[in-house]
């Protein structure tokens, strides 16, 4: 007995974006669709999180950079906000992987730009632990410490310094690329609504030729 041909996934008219033929029952795993309401969702998180990239990038550049105690107290949250934000992103990007919206063309590219921005901001946390490294924690020298004392604190606090601004500065570079969420969100909106036109132009096609 014959029946209708059934799609096949990789055809483009039938890609899961919102108007695509449900998934069958024996696939209970499949993803839901990207759907015209749901699209936007989509791209938000990465919305966001480029919005807080940008908010901590401002407050790293904002840093007192003189070694010392109370330093380390400055830069301790924003390691903390850097690895919480990097695990953010992974979820994210974990989340859009697995969705039907790595079925849409041009999807590929902004994986990998995603992809690639979790090492950078991977790398923010490993910059500011390593100011943490470098930065000397013990107290100031007491009033009528020996000559020779003091010259050496002070050797070793312009060093700190200089060690601390070069590993703020990598920091402050790999911030700046993970701006990248943001155009991927605008890249993620774009493809999505590209997928869903062309999915609208070809089913008024099959329906003016009286095809379902």
């Amino acid at each position: 007995m014959t029946t209708g041909a059934q799609p096949q996934a990789h055809d483009p008219q039938h890609v899961a974006i919102g108007f695509a033929v449900a998934a069958e029952p024996s696939s209970p795993e499949r993803p839901p669709p990207i759907t015209p309401s749901s699209a936007s969702d989509t791209a938000a998180p990465f919305r966001d999180l480029a919005a807080h990239f940008a908010e901590l990038r401002a407050q790293v550049d904002a840093l007192d950079k003189t070694p010392g105690p109370g330093f380390f107290a400055e830069v301790t949250p924003l390691l903390l906000e850097s690895q919480q934000l990097t695990r953010r992103l992974v979820a994210a990007l974990s989340h859009l992987s697995t969705s039907d919206y790595s079925t849409v063309p041009g999807s590929r590219s902004t994986l990998d730009s995603l992809a690639a921005t979790v090492g950078s901001a991977a790398l923010v946390s490993t910059h500011l632990a390593q100011a943490i490294a470098v930065n000397p924690l013990d107290g100031l020298s007491l009033l009528g410490a020996p000559a020779d004392e003091v010259a050496i604190r002070q050797v070793r606090e312009t060093d700190a310094r200089d060690a601390v601004e070069e590993c703020l500065a990598e920091a402050l570079h790999d911030l700046d690329l993970t701006a990248t969420c943001s155009y991927a969100a605008s890249g993620i909106a774009r493809n999505v609504g590209l997928a869903q036109a062309r999915h609208a132009a070809a089913q008024a096609e099959r329906q003016a030729t009286g095809r379902t």
